[in-house]
Formats: structure tokens, C-alpha cells, sequence
């Protein structure tokens, strides 16, 4: 028996010698990519944040049902809707959760999470088919811990594609130096996502780049372009696009310089939900 016990003990100091020798060989970011493979996961949690989303939730359910990754499971963390999302995401056989603000929900499903890759989504986005195969395929085969999507708007408006464009070119430009993943489409392991400590539960807005930004110290942060992700332009037609793309330069400035804004200070003004009057924009009938 003792034999037995001295022998496991050798091959556990062998394997902790030869991580350790890894470790000064190949400096930390190595190391993290052999403890968290990609290989690792095998399922994945879409998590959704709602507020009255009666008209557009069916909309995202309808794109990612026919998606030809199957492996997922869906999460709806409602803020306690008065109209019928919670009853249209379990017809859809979504896991209905108590959700809050973006932050608050978007934790909560974490934790009801079990896949250990999570996707956060907005509920006003569209998937176009196969965004899920491939782009998770490009995250397992860039052995990354967190991503961003690259986003064109659900509008046939020059301003809105341009101010798409302008978001996404410096989101890949200042990728390595500020990770940047907006809050209607992010990838990020669900280990990383508990290392970090989720999303900041204090912050009124930029709480979706502040997660990012907290996973640099692993560079293996990405903008996936596979696929591209469809997104509604209803925020900025109820606060107005000049409103919008100002509060936009504010919030990424208050984020460089470390200024945050949080629901106490009021350092900005921000709504969630309200958007019931808004017309409906249809999914694209061809995808880019």
C-alpha cells in the first residue's frame, strides 16, 4: 500500500515540476492557455437581460433556433417584465431567471449558467446562421478566454453604418490595448468570467467594457469575425443618434481615465427598457 502512495506521490511532484519549468519557459500567458484549453468546453449558455422585450425577444429565440450548434442551453434573466417576455421565452423552453439592470441579470444567469463557455446577448439582436458554430470555432482555435463580435446595425441608414463602422475599426484598432466587448454580444469562459468577478453590478454604464478590460491581463482577447451580429438601432432612435454617439465618446473617455460611472454618482443618464412604442426592425433577408 505504501508502495502504491509513493509512487502517485512521485508522479504528482513530477507533473507539478515539469508545470513549473513550463511556467518559466513560456511565461504566465502559456501557462494559462494549458490550464484553461479550449478543448474544455463542450457547452454553451446564451444569457439574455430583459425589460419588456415582448416584441423582439421572438425575434433573437427565431435566429438561434435553426443555428447548427446545438450544444447550448438559454437564459433569460427578466428585470420583472409587465408584458409577455417571460411567457414567450418558456414557450421557446428558455430557463426564466430574475434578472435587474443589464449587470445584475447578466450575473445571475451566469450563475444558473452550465455551460462553461457563456454568450451574453441583448435581446434586441439578431444571429444570422451558423454564427454560433463558427465563431465558437474561431474562439477554441484562437485559444482565447473572452471576445467580442464585430456588429453591422439593423438599419439601411448611412449614419447608423457609418457610426457601426467607426465602432468596430477602433474596437479592433485598441483590441490589445483596451479590450473592448460590447454589452449585446460577448464571449468569455465561464471560469475567466468568475475570476474576474463578473460584470460590475455598480456601474450604470460601461459595465460591459469594464469586464472586458479586466481579462487583458490574459491576452487572449479578440473582436471574432466570422460571423458578423445584427443589432437593433432602437436606443439610438429613442435618445437620438447625436445623444447617443456622444454619450458613447463619454463613456469610453470616463473608462480610459479610470472614471466610473455608477448608478450613485449619476454621471450619466441611462433607461433600461422602454422601447415598446419603437417600431420593429425585420431581420436582413440576406446576411453579410
Amino acid at each position: 500500500m505504501n508502495t502504491r502512495k509513493n509512487i502517485l506521490l512521485k508522479k504528482l511532484c513530477e507533473r507539478a515540476t515539469k508545470d513549473f519549468e513550463r511556467t518559466l519557459k513560456f511565461g504566465a500567458k502559456e501557462r494559462f492557455i494549458n490550464v484553461w484549453a479550449p478543448n474544455r468546453i463542450k457547452m454553451l449558455s446564451i444569457i439574455i437581460p430583459t425589460f419588456n422585450e415582448g416584441k423582439y425577444l421572438p425575434l433573437l429565440l427565431d435566429s438561434i433556433r435553426p443555428q447548427d450548434y446545438t450544444n447550448y442551453e438559454i437564459i433569460v434573466a427578466d428585470a420583472h417584465s409587465k408584458d409577455s417576455t417571460r411567457k414567450i421565452a418558456r414557450k421557446y423552453g428558455c430557463k426564466v431567471i430574475n434578472g435587474g439592470l443589464p449587470a445584475k441579470g447578466r450575473n445571475n444567469g451566469a450563475r444558473h449558467a452550465k455551460g462553461e463557455l457563456l454568450l451574453f446577448l441583448d435581446a434586441d439582436v439578431i444571429l444570422p446562421p451558423g454564427f454560433l458554430k463558427e465563431n465558437i470555432a474561431c474562439f477554441k482555435e484562437k485559444k482565447l478566454v473572452c471576445a467580442g463580435v464585430y456588429s453591422r446595425p439593423l438599419s439601411n441608414l448611412l449614419a447608423d453604418k457609418l457610426l457601426f463602422l467607426f465602432s468596430n475599426f477602433a474596437n479592433i484598432t485598441l483590441k490589445k490595448v483596451q479590450p473592448t466587448g460590447i454589452g449585446w454580444c460577448t464571449f468569455i469562459t465561464k471560469r475567466i468570467f468568475k475570476e474576474v468577478g463578473g460584470y460590475d453590478e455598480e456601474l450604470l454604464l460601461g459595465e460591459d467594457i469594464n469586464l472586458t478590460k479586466k481579462t487583458k491581463k490574459y491576452h487572449a482577447f479578440d473582436i471574432l469575425r466570422k460571423k458578423s451580429v445584427y443589432v437593433s438601432v432602437r436606443r439610438m432612435e429613442k435618445e437620438g443618434r447625436l445623444h447617443y454617439f456622444l454619450q458613447c465618446i463619454k463613456t469610453t473617455k470616463n473608462d480610459f481615465t479610470g472614471k466610473r460611472m455608477t448608478i450613485k454618482n449619476k454621471e450619466v443618464e441611462y433607461k433600461f427598457g422602454g422601447y415598446e412604442k419603437l417600431k420593429v426592425h425585420a431581420p436582413p433577408t440576406k446576411f453579410k
